[in-house]
């Protein structure tokens, strides 16, 4: 995506009216042809247009009053009573769009961003521009959600080929009595213990132990499964401590392994948040495709709901 800078033009240095050859473009600013068909006009009026993403109205010079009165205010502090006129646009001279011109006599020469998020442009240096996520609507993106292989089931599970690790049993039989639960969790509780138990994840069985389950609510509103395993552990002999970790460096670790061994596309990777970009929506589409079918093929399962993008603006560890 290609953006300008934000740019604002003084009232002393509008272009009047029509396009000629005299148009001054001393500066690095862009500068349009913009095509207005006026209401009760036969041919269209061709302007050069200061490309103004600050500018929140497209304005145009013009003898054409409108119904509607408008007070324009400048950087220089001072103003304008101009009119909004409902006019045909176009940037090419053949495709037109109905759209709210601010003119007069004395008005500036700007292209708004009003009329900018349209969608997406090519400007005369063959340029691409895309302004808000209008611009994604328009050139209909393909969403990484779409994916196949993606699970609409919130308790999926995956089954990786790795090495199954072994532990120790525990020395003492501990059996802990249940918490108290809040109601409001008794249902989706049992409810994902049974997916859970369709899916070969646990099974049921007969035994001295308990470890009481502890359900947490989700940001979502969704429920998550876990379990006190403390009393267990004080009583199950420790593990070698060459080589392992907690569960969040253990998961960062098998992810990473995968996407190193499928060759991963330029990446961001925190435990199981992952991040690609691009310079157009096409190419984070591919490498986030790619992501996605090594991790599916090494055996995780990923949820279609945290699939996102390609988006301008997207939320990643929290921060946008």
């Amino acid at each position: 995506m290609f953006e300008p800078k934000d740019h604002t033009l003084p009232f002393g240095r509008r272009q009047r009216g029509p396009a000629s050859s005299q148009v001054e473009e001393r500066d690095n600013r862009d500068y349009w042809t913009v095509w207005i068909r006026w209401p009760g006009t036969s041919g269209p009026q061709e302007y050069k247009a200061l490309v103004d993403t600050g500018a929140q109205c497209t304005l145009m010079p013009s003898n054409y009053t409108g119904a509607e009165p408008i007070c324009i205010s400048g950087v220089t502090g001072g103003s304008q009573q101009l009119t909004v006129l409902e006019a045909k646009v176009s940037l090419n001279g053949n495709e037109w769009q109905k759209h709210p011109i601010v003119t007069g006599p004395e008005a500036l020469c700007i292209l708004g961003i009003d009329y900018l998020r349209r969608g997406y442009f090519k400007d005369p240096k063959g340029y691409q521009w895309a302004f808000g996520i209008a611009a994604l609507e328009t050139e209909e993106i393909k969403q990484l959600s779409t994916l196949p292989g993606l699970s609409k089931d919130p308790s999926v599970v995956g089954l990786l080929r790795v090495e199954e690790q072994q532990v120790p049993i525990a020395t003492t039989t501990v059996h802990q009595r249940q918490y108290h639960s809040n109601r409001d969790s008794l249902i989706p509780i049992h409810k994902l213990i049974r997916r859970l138990e369709s899916q070969g994840v646990i099974s049921k069985t007969h035994s001295p132990f308990n470890s009481p389950i502890w359900p947490v609510r989700k940001s979502n509103g969704e429920w998550r499964l876990t379990v006190d395993y403390r009393g267990l552990n004080e009583v199950t002999p420790p593990l070698s401590a060459a080589g392992w970790k907690h569960s969040p460096t253990i998961c960062h670790g098998l992810i990473q392994t995968a996407l190193e061994q499928g060759e991963a596309p330029e990446h961001l990777q925190y435990i199981d948040d992952i991040i690609v970009w691009g310079n157009a929506a096409e190419a984070v589409f591919e490498k986030g495709k790619k992501i996605v079918q090594i991790l599916l093929k090494a055996g995780f399962a990923i949820k279609q709901s945290k699939v996102k993008g390609p988006a301008q603006e997207i939320q990643f560890l929290g921060i946008k």
